[in-house]
């Protein structure tokens, strides 16, 4: 199994969830309906190699994974929610680890 990275995946926890629940007073992204919108925080690290702009711009969908809670493998779980990004900007949120936070993205629901 290789760990490449695939830049069309965008990942998340239940810590950073509740950071950005608190933050935005959202739900957790995982309860986010078709159509709706949610805050997601991106570090310039994923900036720049996974081109996040140019996705936005682009209208790439990204696959949510979230951690398999149950413990078993995989970790990270696909949660076969797509989403798009529809606004892209500088910022940070308080209590997200400083190397996943940095570019808050406007995220919507596709799928």
């Amino acid at each position: 199994m290789s760990n490449q990275r695939v830049s069309t995946r965008i990942y998340t926890t239940p810590e950073s969830e509740e950071a950005k629940m608190k933050h935005f007073d959202q739900d957790n992204i995982i309860d986010t309906p078709i159509d709706g919108i949610n805050y997601h925080t991106f570090s310039e690290f994923q900036k720049s190699v996974d081109q996040r702009k140019g996705q936005m711009r682009g209208g790439v969908h990204l696959k949510l994974y979230y951690p398999n809670l149950r413990g078993s493998k995989p970790y990270w779980t696909s949660t076969g929610m797509l989403f798009k990004i529809i606004e892209f900007k500088k910022g940070i949120v308080p209590n997200i680890k400083p190397g996943y936070t940095g570019y808050i993205a406007l995220l919507q629901r596709i799928a």
